[in-house]
């Protein structure tokens, strides 16, 4: 027959994945689909009977005969495809349905091909024996090895048999395959001497099996066997056997030095979940006790910031296998866990747990970093490391396609639409080939494409007959839309029109969309009649309908039958129907009836294939009607019919339908139930009692005998009697309860469908002092329910007064005979305190100047801190770096702007650091006005005349008065010191008030402030001597005095006077004073 599409390089191989595989390749391995897109021109007869061939490609091979039935979209059978065992050709016989459907004649023809993968070799099994602890023989680690040699094991089983003198460590079989950990189920009874190890999926790699056995004697001379058999779905067998031997010990052992105490280490292991799918760790850690006791051992995971733990992944086991109860605690977004086992254990410990990959960021190593800690004061830590070597798989681009009518009143023009979603992937130079059905022409200038943001982008269009090839030049990372048009090759007639594209770029991209749209004749559109030629017949049509009986008891079907002859007529017409296999005819069901009323039907049953014979000739329409019964009452199910009308004039039609029986409503899986623990002080203001409150939530399950076990820390002890449960209305529910050590059971007796809430106390075993308090809980019943929770609370200790530091400060003249240079001293006492990065800044008066590099800071322990010193004007800022703990001095000079003369130098210190510590002090020092040794002071009773001023030490009779002026209020007498010292007195700031200057006498005197008011009795003012102030000569010995204005004594104050002196020479003074102003009232 005529057709195209069938050739060897029409067919198209394509893997499961949907990608293109070339003729010229070996097929790996697998499923394939050969596909033809086949077409017959429709000036070609095709009657029933007709043959198609088609070609396979030259890499194919069929391994078995292959029949099937083709079919068109709506499901109406076109004929048979065979293909022989081994036959580079296959046959699509067709029936009479082209007959009478002469247009638009195409399709997809798909072949399924299965690739086997060639018979692996044997595989092989190795097994080994050894000690768990070599010290005390008593468990026994097997390991099994299973070799693939190439092949793939397929649902392993291993049959174990054991010697009697052990038997199995519950809970110790592990299993791992390319360094992964694999599901292994375990069945036997733990006292028999065989175990089935269960394993599930197809493994390319060695699978390694250990598991334990323990010795049912604790000593003595002993060989234990064990013998492995190996089968799988694939028909494979192995087996292995190993044997370890146990000595008897040594009689009278004599005396051996003691060994070494091992630390306690830990080791840490790390691998993919599924190497394919590169989502989900498995982190394993050892921790080794080397007979060591572990007491409340504690594991602190912390995690790269690329993952998080995954909840309730924890397991932890003891060498022997047996589960440990952990309480785990996670922060930190699931990066930082804590794994706390409450217990004393000497044997090794191994806790498994996994991590979830939360960053899509490609190729990235994944760390982890664990640190053990116990009771017993022993540390430990471990850390792994494992790389993606998977980049995240982007999901493929896919292509979706719409057709519609330009004008649904003028079916003669359409418009196609494909939409390319890149899914994140990069389409570089797209190109789309559209395989157009022959009625249709491609519309030139009709193609145009745009981006998701509405972007015009380049497109050309090349047709070859009915295929048209679009590209598009460029790179594109967004969705785009591809639109164009085509015309019906005939305006009117009924047809079908059919589109398939194949997207592809050099990206490697691929995808597949096709789609149709019918035409159907309309009276309007009648095609016109041909001179000469009879009007061609329409085919007889049939459809199908099916009903519930009664839609509340859906066991019965309403089936109906209704053939339109479209003017022909039926001779003996035969409908034989296909029922499917969960349905029952219902006898004597069928009626038949056409336009005159009921006709006769004769039926036939066999099996599930009804035929209904029409005896006669019929123009009209006829229906057919019966029912089925379902074979099950209940229950979701789907029933099909499909039916074919023959007769003896050839007519020809087929319809099929269906009806579906939803199921029960299934009502959701109850959430599983939880436990919640809280832990809060009795009285928080003596903090030596806790309450302990569980709270069980069903979730709408049922509890049977439901038993709480709770392990609290060893810091702690129950309370008697104060256990306490009441259900969710705050009913007591009776309880039995049991202490043994640090574990607590409470056991509830019948079935309990209501929340419980459970409390308990217990008592601190310190009165006092930081610690944390732990608790882990774990209820299960005879329904099998099960949840755990933990809870601690903290106390901490009483908090500790912080001292504040003190800062001091102190000046001393460098050379007290040459006062230009000043000692400055600034003590840090730190007080307990830590001291980071202290910073002291320093402000001094502006009659004086920094030395440059005088600075140093010395603690109390002698040694030198690193200093640095910044000057800004007046102001040192002194930085220390890093962290004192010791009290320290901070020394520096500082230089008097002028040599000499009477000055007060002043410095206030702050300090602060980054610990929050501060503190200041001031201070100052004064520098006197000196003058020259005075004489010996003159008889008090026999005064001397006032001289000139300039020449203190030889007093003149004074001059001539001047005018009168206001008198001045004479300054007070101050206190006489010793001899030969004279206190400076300060300059007066105002030169154009002079002051009457006294004449100096031998003795000193205390400094007043200026104008300060006289404590004694004022006598008439001496006459005015010019006030020429005249700078004191430095005496040879000047000894420092006091300094009235300060409460302190400086460093530089003499403070060994002589009390008797002062005494007398303040009266001598006093007299002189009275002396002066009686000469003076006499003169005048």
């Amino acid at each position: 027959m005529q057709a195209t599409g069938v050739d060897v390089n029409s067919a198209v191989i394509k893997d499961a994945q949907g990608n293109t595989v070339g003729h010229d390749v070996q097929l790996a391995p697998g499923e394939y689909i050969v596909n033809y897109n086949w077409s017959i021109p429709n000036g070609v007869t095709v009657r029933a009977g007709d043959t198609m061939t088609f070609t396979l490609p030259p890499n194919v091979y069929i391994p078995a005969d292959d029949d099937f039935t083709a079919y068109t979209s709506s499901g109406v059978a076109i004929g048979t495809v065979h293909i022989g065992t081994g036959s580079s050709t296959g046959v699509m016989t067709f029936n009479r349905y082209f007959q009478y459907n002469p247009l638009n004649r195409h399709g997809w023809l798909k072949i399924n091909v299965p690739v086997k993968a060639p018979p692996a070799a044997p595989i092989s099994m190795s097994k080994t024996a050894s000690w768990v602890d070599p010290k005390n023989p008593t468990v026994i680690n097997w390991q099994l090895t299973i070799n693939h040699n190439g092949g793939t094991l397929t649902n392993p089983v291993i049959k174990d048999t054991f010697s009697s003198n052990q038997k199995y460590v519950a809970g110790s079989v592990h299993a791992t395959a390319a360094g992964q950990n694999v599901a292994v189920t375990a069945s036997g009874s733990l006292f028999t001497n065989s175990m089935t190890f269960k394993l599930s999926g197809a493994f390319t790699s060695d699978i390694t099996l250990d598991y334990q056995t323990q010795t049912k004697l604790p000593t003595g001379a002993e060989s234990f066997n064990n013998n492995a058999n190996y089968s799988d779905s694939e028909g494979r067998q192995a087996n292995a056997a190993a044997t370890i031997t146990r000595e008897a010990a040594p009689s009278n052992p004599g005396p051996s030095e003691p060994a070494p105490q091992e630390p306690v280490t830990m080791d840490k292991s790390v691998s993919w979940a599924d190497p394919h799918d590169q989502s989900k760790l498995n982190w394993d850690i050892t921790v080794n006790a080397h007979n060591n006791q572990l007491i409340n051992p504690q594991i602190v995971d912390h995690l790269s910031d690329n993952q998080a733990y995954v909840p309730n992944s924890a397991k932890m086991t003891t060498a022997s296998g047996q589960p440990i109860l952990l309480a785990t605690s996670v922060s930190g977004a699931g990066r930082s866990i804590v794994f706390k086992a409450v217990g004393t254990f000497t044997t090794n410990l191994y806790l498994t747990y996994q991590s979830a990959i939360t960053s899509t960021r490609g190729l990235e190593t994944f760390t982890n970093n664990a640190n053990y800690t116990d009771d017993a004061g022993h540390e430990a830590s471990a850390d792994a490391t494992i790389d993606r070597t998977i980049e995240p798989a982007k999901p493929p681009i896919s292509m979706a396609k719409a057709v519609t009518w330009s004008d649904p009143d003028d079916q003669t023009k359409l418009s196609w639409n494909l939409t390319i979603s890149s899914n994140g992937n990069q389409l570089v130079n797209p190109v789309i080939t559209d395989h157009m059905s022959p009625n249709q022409t491609f519309i030139p200038g009709s193609a145009i494409a745009v981006t998701a943001t509405d972007e015009t982008i380049p497109v050309t269009a090349t047709v070859d007959g009915n295929e048209v090839t679009f590209k598009i030049p460029g790179s594109y990372t967004t969705d785009f839309q591809l639109a164009y048009q085509t015309r019906t090759n005939d305006p009117t007639s009924a047809e079908q029109f059919a589109n398939d594209a194949v997207y592809e770029d050099d990206a490697g991209n691929q995808a597949a969309a096709n789609t149709d749209i019918d035409r159907e004749i309309t009276e309007d559109s009648e095609e016109p009649e041909t001179p000469g030629e009879p009007e061609p017949e329409v085919p007889i049509t049939m459809t199908k309908a099916a009903t519930w009986l009664d839609p509340n008891d859906q066991t019965k079907i309403n089936w109906a039958l209704n053939i339109a002859t479209h003017g022909q007529q039926l001779n003996n017409p035969v409908i034989t129907d296909q029922l499917s296999d969960n349905q029952t005819y219902v006898v004597d069901s069928v009626t038949a009836r056409d336009t005159t009323g009921q006709i006769p039907v004769i039926a036939s049953v066999n099996g599930h294939q009804l035929t209904f014979e029409l005896i006669g000739e019929f123009s009209t329409d006829v229906q057919l009607a019966y029912q089925t019964t379902t074979n099950t009452p209940t229950g979701a199910d789907a029933f099909t019919n499909a039916a074919v009308v023959n007769d003896d004039a050839n007519h020809h039609a087929e319809a099929n339908t269906s009806i579906e029986r939803e199921g029960p409503t299934v009502e959701p899986a109850k959430d599983p139930i939880s436990l919640t623990k809280t832990a809060a002080w009795s009285d928080p203001n003596d903090q030596n009692r806790i309450n302990w409150q569980l709270q069980i939530n069903t979730n709408g399950n049922t509890l049977k005998n439901p038993v709480v076990t709770d392990v609290f820390s060893n810091n702690q002890t129950y309370v008697t009697d104060s256990a306490k449960a009441v259900d969710a209305d705050g009913n007591q529910v009776p309880t039995t309860v049991t202490i043994n050590g640090q574990t607590l059971t409470i056991t509830f007796t019948g079935e309990l469908s209501s929340d419980l809430t459970l409390t308990y106390q217990t008592t601190t075993n310190e009165a006092t002092g930081a610690a944390t308090f732990d608790n882990a809980a774990i209820v299960d019943d005879d329904n099998n329910n099960h949840a755990e929770g933990s809870s601690s609370i903290d106390r901490e200790a009483p908090p500790t007064v912080k001292v504040p530091i003190d800062v001091s400060k102190e000046a001393a003249w460098n050379d007290p005979n040459d006062m230009t240079t000043i000692n400055w001293t600034i003590g840090i006492n730190a007080n307990g305190n830590t001291l980071i990065n202290p910073v002291i800044t320093d402000t001094f008066s502006n009659n004086q100047t920094y030395v440059t590099d005088s600075a140093k800071a010395i603690d109390e322990a002698g040694q030198t801190l690193p200093l640095s010193v910044t000057v800004t004007d007046h102001t040192l800022t002194f930085k220390v770096a890093g962290t004192v703990t010791n009290d320290f001095d901070l020394t520096y000079q500082t230089k008097t702007n002028t040599a000499n003369g009477a000055a007060v130098f002043d410095n206030a210190v702050l300090y602060t650091d980054d610990n929050d510590n501060d503190g200041s002090a001031t201070t100052e020092i004064d520098r006197p006005d000196l003058v020259t040794e005075p004489e010996e002071p003159s008889e008090p009773n026999e005064p001397s005349e006032p001289g000139n001023p300039n020449e203190p030490n030889e007093p003149e009779t004074p001059g001539q008065p001047t005018p009168p002026v206001t008198p001045t209020t004479p300054s007070q007498p101050g206190e006489p010191e010793k001899p030969g010292v004279t206190e400076p007195v300060k300059p007066e700031t105002k030169p154009t008030e002079p002051e009457t200057t006294t004449p100096v006498k031998p003795s000193v005197t205390e400094p007043t402030k200026p104008n300060a008011p006289a404590l004694s009795k004022p006598v008439p003012a001496a006459p005015a001597v010019p006030a020429q102030r005249v700078r004191p000569q430095i005496q040879a010995k000047a000894q420092p005095s006091s300094t009235a204005s300060t409460s302190e004594k400086l460093p530089q104050t003499d403070e060994n006077h002589n009390a008797m002196i002062d005494t007398i020479i303040g009266c001598l003074a006093i007299l002189f004073g009275i002396g002066l102003g009686y000469l003076d009232l006499r003169r005048h």
